[in-house]
């Protein structure tokens, strides 16, 4: 029994049963490939600083926290520190909520993509879940899985069927490259083959990466690979024995600030690109000075040197000193990130281009607990985080997004010739089987036969 016709149906019927889905999942994807650059780019002049300044010559993270804590009533879920002194702190209070403050100027800007990135949230939803919400969402998600799962095997028995049956010059030619001058089904049917050859293994790629994001035991069997030791380093070193970091006096009544949080792991990685601090988001603990909502509200309509005239001011003995929030707060900012400070590290010219060190370290003792870098992942972490910045492009930096985004609208191409050729060829048989069916009866059919005397 030849396998050929066998691949050729499954291929058919599943590329008709599960078409429409692949098609949303990858015209969205396709979409929101370059959503960060695009995002960034739009920007514009809201993530820039007014003049070129340190964090240690301007205001310090602590009065940025604050700040926040006072106008928003919350901490914010992350906080990102750039290298390059032109980019302002990136302050993330939600999804589709981010703020850029200066420390140059203490200005805290919104952002001006808010439209963007709401339509990004909708296109990773429809992406990811059909853009279902509430208890569907488990629904969707099966169901983009599944589809994942069956595109796969539309990939792999795709590149078998292209192999030619009959070989020869011009079966080459029509399978490698586009030619121009064929209408409907000749035209459907070469795009197909072109395209299916040129996209194939991106797709691959793409759908494998993707079965593995979807299901929780292909994440956790590409985990397993290597074993699961975790080789992280734990340093235990003092900040005061770090080089040009000093000898500050700590005992357990004066933790770290922030700031001096970030000074430690500065002078720690002097090839930093970006720090980034999690917060989680969380209301602050109410404490016995903790402003009303109505006094905040209320204060929101001063003029802006009214509005943090109980904030300590710049160049004051108060402004660095740890615990100086709980003036106003009734919590240090130093205590908002947890028990350890967890700053995440990224470097520059560093292989892979999204591998990140994650630093923790004792605000209370200045020990700095572990540092892990991406090669100290175990094998299959390391493996499951290409496979998640594969899906994406992201792991070979633009020119992978850009392949991508190639392959994902190429899918779009393909999805749509597949249905094209599967309903003329069902049209197709349906019309010969009626003329069969005419030319060639399968029953008898009763005529009327005259008998004499009637009329014609």
């Amino acid at each position: 029994m030849k396998l050929r016709p066998l691949f050729f149906w499954f291929h058919m019927l599943t590329g008709v049963l599960t078409g429409a889905i692949i098609l949303v999942m990858a015209l969205t994807g396709a979409l929101i490939t370059f959503e960060k650059p695009l995002i960034a780019w739009l920007e514009g002049s809201v993530r820039k600083t007014e003049r070129a300044v340190g964090l240690s010559e301007g205001k310090t993270v602590d009065h940025l926290f604050d700040r926040l804590r006072f106008e928003y009533g919350r901490n914010p879920l992350a906080v990102t520190i750039f290298a390059d002194p032109h980019l302002a702190v990136e302050v993330v209070m939600g999804r589709e909520e981010v703020l850029f403050w200066d420390p140059s100027s203490d200005q805290i800007r919104p952002s001006r993509t808010t439209w963007l990135r709401h339509l990004m949230s909708q296109l990773t939803a429809w992406h990811r879940w059909l853009g279902l919400d509430g208890q569907r969402r488990n629904w969707g998600k099966a169901i983009t899985g599944a589809c994942n799962v069956a595109f796969l095997g539309l990939i792999i028995t795709g590149l078998i069927l292209w192999w030619p049956a009959r070989l020869g010059p011009n079966v080459w030619r029509l399978r490698l490259w586009f030619r121009r001058g064929m209408k409907a089904h000749a035209r459907d049917w070469h795009w197909h083959h072109v395209i299916g050859f040129w996209c194939g293994p991106v797709l691959l790629v793409l759908s494998g990466s993707a079965i593995v994001i979807s299901y929780a035991w292909a994440s956790q069997w590409v985990e397993r690979i290597g074993g699961r030791a975790v080789a992280a380093r734990s340093e235990l070193t003092s900040g005061a024995s770090l080089p040009e970091i000093g000898s500050p006096t700590m005992t357990s009544t004066t933790p770290l600030s922030l700031q001096e949080s970030l000074d430690i792991v500065q002078r720690l990685v002097p090839t930093w690109q970006s720090l980034t601090i999690r917060v989680g988001g969380k209301r602050p603990d109410p404490g016995p000075d903790l402003l009303p909502r109505s006094e905040r509200l209320k204060s929101n309509h001063l003029p802006k040197h009214q509005r943090f005239s109980t904030l300590p001011s710049p160049g004051s003995p108060d402004e660095h000193r740890p615990g100086v929030a709980s003036q106003v707060f009734g919590k240090s900012a130093d205590s908002v990130v947890g028990e350890n400070v967890t700053i995440a590290v990224r470097e520059r010219g560093t292989w892979p281009l999204f591998a990140t060190t994650q630093i923790r370290l004792d605000p209370r003792s200045g020990l700095i607990i572990s540092r892990q870098s991406f090669s100290d992942l175990p094998l299959g972490r390391r493996i499951r985080m290409w496979l998640r910045y594969l899906h994406t492009g992201e792991a070979l930096g633009w020119p992978g997004q850009l392949l991508a985004m190639i392959a994902s609208l190429g899918a779009v191409v393909l999805v749509w010739t597949g249905l094209t050729l599967s309903c003329r060829r069902f049209l197709s048989s349906r019309g010969s089987t009626r003329l069969s069916s005419l030319q060639h009866p399968t029953h008898r059919q009763s005529t009327p036969t005259l008998q004499a005397g009637d009329k014609q």
